[in-house]
């Protein structure tokens, strides 16, 4: 006990104390040893005993516990409590029972349950990148407060298998020792299955009786931090307010859930979260300031390096009847949405009781009590992929699993975490090169895949496609490759948008984009993908794939209308864009920018736009236009060669000061036909300027739209004499427009006038 007393540090603790503290400390050690209903110490020894001999008493008396509580209690009545503080940080990371019972449990699950036919090693090096960037996250000194980590990544890419090894690790005492006190792993799924619970009563499950009381510990926040695992999974909306965010009280398991995410329950606590593409864009905003972390999965070589151990290591699983069997019971399973199998369902699909042994010792299948599942539902997705692919199977458990391809193509617009994936998987089977290797091992594939899953997709033709999932279906076809299949595909499309929130969706982008012949609208939605600060040649993929989507600009004939929405450019993404538009071959007819950010002057842009003959409509929304763009706007628009018609300006940040230069188009471009400048600081002044252009005999503007532009009955004399003046204006829309009865009583007067053509009045 003396070996321990000293690791512990007691005399160490007691050494810090000065001469008085420590007599005071042995006067309230022997009251407290009454307490504690201890057998006690003699005076004369405690009165005369050192910090050294002291601890040597008490450990020939004492455990441990019973020593540190003892004097726990006595820093707090001394008025120590910094030295509480640091004494009771220390036990726990020492004397945690609770740390040691996840260590236990972690290391059977990552025994029993990781999906990883392979040595520890061999995944050690596949996840370096992301570990290290997770632990630096918690250990800089700018982080040392609350921080939330969103692992990002697609389903099946291993974040539940990272996140159960950093859960182990810290049990075992390899991270975080001095960051985190307390480490909590919370399954998604398994609160689906509580209705109502309190935070602390959900984590006393894996609480050990021997622990200090769990309420406890949440009165230091900033050494905890919780792991939330398979939140897609979840089958209630996080979206929810409450009136209460007490971690005591009886809450709905969305509350709990949305609480630890934004922060709101037990305030100070860190938070790691894994959250696929769709549950990231869904929550993103409950979120403040996360670190996001992307798992990149498997390089190539890997992937060959964990096949290849895998049949090195189960050479039966080549034999084609198998095979079959496994995936007849995996598609039935998808179809029927289950992921449970009792002998019943494996008798109908012919697999015997010795394949369940071989399955199962090879780590496809696993034992739930009576019945056995696949080791990850991706994996009987993929089994399902194959089954569906079969040339001819000699009999099919139910005719409903036939329509399974049809199925995962209606994962498309429907939010569903497996469809994708089989997708995925249907698509990379479909070709000529997997149906080679395949056969090699006597499993035959269907020519008529591509042929069926053409058959889906052309169907959807007769739908709505903004509820389109296109950044899915760009990934199953470049996942099959097939130019001439693709291109077959696209042409079902007439309008396309895409959300690219990684490097890889702009890759699969850039692939199928390419392939369009009769595309007439693209939206684009571009996250911060631009930035300067990464590696050369993700750098270098990147750029080379913007060049690509951007040729499609003048390369399509039939695109008459292009959308960028909520991108943020470097110059360098700008350039090229601008680039294709400049073209003589691009035809775009319209342009529309909403939110775009790295704009700059826009010199490059509108200098594209003045070259660009087909271009009739530029709409503007929520792009900053400094007094400098606004110029080189207008000197645009003053280019003999520009032939825009319709121009909208909103929210753009224009000011009165704009309004000169705006009102000298109108007097030059006769073409221009609509102007809007809604939302923005026009003000009385403006329109004053505005009005000069609008009198103006050269122009032939139809309808102006001064919506919410700060205007107030000042400014009804300018619009009034314009309205008799412009012989060409017949809408006009000053919604938000502050009038008093002097204001509508002159704009009556301008509209009864005969030389008012004005139709609509807005």
């Amino acid at each position: 006990m003396a070996k321990s007393l000293s690791y512990f540090g007691l005399s160490c603790y007691l050494e810090l104390l000065k001469d008085k503290e420590f007599t005071k400390y042995k006067e309230l050690l022997q009251k407290e040893i009454q307490n504690f209903k201890l057998k006690p110490i003699a005076k004369s020894k405690l009165a005369e005993a050192s910090t050294t001999s002291l601890v040597k008493l008490m450990e020939e008396k004492y455990s441990e516990r019973q020593a540190w509580d003892m004097t726990l209690n006595i820093f707090l009545m001394m008025d120590k409590r910094p030295l509480w503080e640091q004494a009771k940080k220390q036990l726990r990371n020492i004397m945690n029972p609770y740390k040691k019972h996840m260590k236990e449990k972690f290391h059977l699950i990552w025994e029993r349950e990781t999906c990883l036919p392979g040595p520890d090693t061999f995944y050690k090096g596949t996840i370096k990148r992301e570990h290290r960037a997770l632990e630096k996250a918690y250990l800089s000194e700018a982080n040392r407060g609350p921080l939330t980590v969103v692992l990002r990544g697609p389903e099946g890419i291993g974040k539940t298998t990272f996140l159960r090894k950093v859960m182990l690790e810290w049990a075992e005492g390899k991270l975080w020792n001095d960051r985190f006190t307390f480490v909590f792993f919370l399954d998604a799924r398994e609160l689906n299955l509580v209705a109502e619970t309190s935070l602390v009563e959900f984590l006393s499950r894996d609480w050990p009786e021997t622990s200090e009381p769990i309420e406890d510990i949440f009165s230091q926040p900033q050494d905890i931090l919780f792991i939330i695992d398979a939140i897609e999974e979840f089958k209630l909306s996080l979206m929810v307010e409450s009136e209460t965010w007490d971690w005591k009280e009886q809450q709905p398991t969305q509350v709990i859930l949305s609480g630890l995410l934004q922060g709101k329950m037990l305030p100070g606590c860190s938070v790691i979260v894994a959250m696929g593409p769709t549950c990231f864009n869904k929550y993103r905003y409950l979120l403040e300031r996360p670190k996001q972390i992307v798992l990149r999965g498997l390089s190539m070589q890997e992937r060959k390096r964990y096949i290849s151990h895998f049949f090195q290591e189960n050479p039966a699983v080549t034999e084609s009847s198998f095979i079959k069997n496994i995936c007849s019971l995996a598609a039935e399973g998808i179809w029927n949405q289950t992921f449970l199998f009792c002998q019943k369902d494996l008798r109908r699909n012919g697999v015997s009781e010795s394949d369940v042994v071989l399955w199962l010792g090879i780590d496809i299948l696993r034992r739930r009590g009576d019945y056995v599942m696949f080791v990850h539902r991706l994996v009987q997705g993929f089994c399902a992929a194959i089954f569906c692919s079969l040339a001819h199977p000699k009999s099919r458990p139910s005719r409903v699993v036939e329509r399974i391809g049809e199925l995962a193509i209606a994962g498309l617009w429907q939010v569903h975490p497996y469809f994708p994936q089989i997708r995925l998987f249907m698509f990379g089977l479909s070709t000529a090169a997997m149906r080679n290797k395949l056969e090699a091992i006597g499993v035959k594939l269907s020519l008529q895949t591509q042929q069926g899953l053409f058959r889906y997709l052309n169907s959807l033709k007769y739908r709505e496609f903004l509820d389109l999932n296109f950044i899915s279906l760009f990934c199953s076809l470049y996942e099959a490759k097939d130019d001439e299949f693709t291109m077959k595909v696209m042409d079902v499309f007439l309008d396309i948008f895409v959300h690219i929130e990684d490097s890889r969706g702009l890759v699969v982008s850039s692939y199928c984009l390419t392939l369009i012949r009769k595309l007439k609208r693209l939206s684009l939605f571009i996250e911060n993908l631009f930035a300067d600060d990464v590696h050369a040649p993700t750098k270098k993929k990147r750029n080379t794939s913007w060049q690509n989507i951007c040729s499609v600009f003048r390369t399509s004939g039939d695109l008459e209308e292009v959308q960028l929405d909520h991108c943020s450019f470097s110059g360098e993404a700008m350039k090229d864009f601008c680039k294709a538009l400049e073209q003589p071959m691009c035809q775009l007819q319209t342009i529309v920018l909403r939110f775009v950010s790295g704009f700059g002057d826009g010199r490059k842009f509108f200098k594209a736009i003045c070259r660009n003959p087909f271009l009739r409509c530029l709409k503007l929304y929520g792009v900053s236009l400094s007094p400098t763009a606004v110029k080189e706007l207008c000197k645009a628009l003053k280019h003999s060669g520009c032939n825009i018609n319709k121009l909208l300006l909103k929210g753009c940040l224009l000011t009165s000061d704009c309004c000169d230069e705006i009102a000298s188009v109108l007097i030059n471009n006769q073409t221009l036909k609509v102007l809007k400048l809604g939302n923005n600081d026009i003000l009385d002044a403006g329109v004053k300027r505005l009005c000069v252009g609008l009198k103006h005999p050269n122009c032939h503007l139809n309808h102006l739209a001064l919506d919410m532009c700060g205007l107030t009955a000042d400014c009804i004399k300018d619009l009034a004499s314009a309205l008799t003046t412009c012989k060409k204006m017949n809408i006009l829309n000053l919604d938000g427009i502050a009038l008093d009865y002097d204001g509508v009583a002159t704009l009556c007067k301008a509209l009864a006038h005969p030389n008012c053509v004005l139709e609509i009045l807005g």
